[in-house]
């Protein structure tokens, strides 16, 4: 479904929590396809963190040019901060 609501100004946001069906370990997701959420994360600094189940982190995912990748990714067993992360 559409994200729906009021709306905060992108630089008012410190965190952003970004929902997924699996990350990979650069950060990429495998969503729905729509593109919601990464036209949102283009337009913010927020740090932009996944949480998810240990089965639901992949080593890779098919990414492309305008996927926006999470900084960080939070499991009930580890914190996995991307490769993108790490050259900042």
């Amino acid at each position: 479904m559409e994200p729906e609501g009021e709306s905060v100004s992108p630089e008012k946001i410190d965190i952003v929590v970004v929902p997924a069906l699996a990350y990979d370990l650069k950060g990429h997701r495998l969503g729905y396809g729509k593109g919601y959420y990464d036209r949102f994360l283009k337009s913010t600094d927020a740090l932009k963190v996944g949480v998810a189940y240990d089965f639901q982190v992949v080593d890779q995912l098919p990414a492309e040019e305008h996927d926006v990748p999470v900084d960080i990714i939070i499991t009930p067993t580890r914190i996995i901060k991307t490769k993108e992360d790490e050259e900042r």
